[in-house]
Parts: C-alpha cells; sequence; structure tokens
C-alpha cells in the first residue's frame, strides 16, 4: 500500500504494529530532490508555502535506519521504480 509515512513515532506505531502482529511489511522510502518533489506537487496542484516547508521538515528524517531502504525516483519512469521494488522482493511472497 503507497504511504507517506516520515513521522518516526508514526513509523514504529503503524509499520511497528503490522510487524507485531505478524504481518510481514516491506518498507521501501522513495526519495527524489527537492526539486521533483516541488514539481510534482505542483503538478497535483498543491501550490503555496505548506509543501515545500513539509518537505523541509522531513527531509532530515530520511537518514533516520527505519528508512534505509532507499529507492532514487528523480528522473525514473514508474515502470523502472516498480521494476526496482518487484526484484527487491522474494520470489514468492508469503
Amino acid at each position: 500500500m503507497p504511504m507517506t509515512l516520515l513521522n518516526p513515532d508514526y513509523f514504529d506505531e503503524i509499520i511497528g504494529g503490522l510487524r507485531a502482529g505478524g504481518v510481514d511489511v516491506r518498507h521501501f522510502c522513495l526519495t527524489a530532490t527537492r526539486d521533483e518533489v516541488l514539481r510534482r506537487a505542483a503538478g497535483r496542484g498543491d501550490v503555496g508555502e505548506w509543501f515545500p516547508t513539509k518537505f523541509d521538515q522531513y527531509e532530515p528524517y530520511l537518514l533516520d535506519e527505519r528508512f534505509a531502504r532507499h529507492i532514487a525516483t528523480s528522473g525514473r519512469e514508474p515502470v523502472d521504480v516498480r521494476a526496482e521494488i518487484l526484484s527487491a522482493l522474494p520470489q514468492t511472497l508469503p
């Protein structure tokens, strides 16, 4: 399920809770340059100062070990990002 989840406390609560309940969660942190993220947001109509401020607020969290499986998406087609994610998964999922 694609979801933006950068707050470490929320990550621990949601992902940790799922894992504690026996759910096999595979987490990938999709990254992009600030300019790319803001361009994408503008393309969706997210304009104003809120989005850049949130980007700047949460970007440092990406260095947290929880988000260690990074996949760079800038300048890449979604199909290529999908292929990288699929290649990182086991051949047979539980």
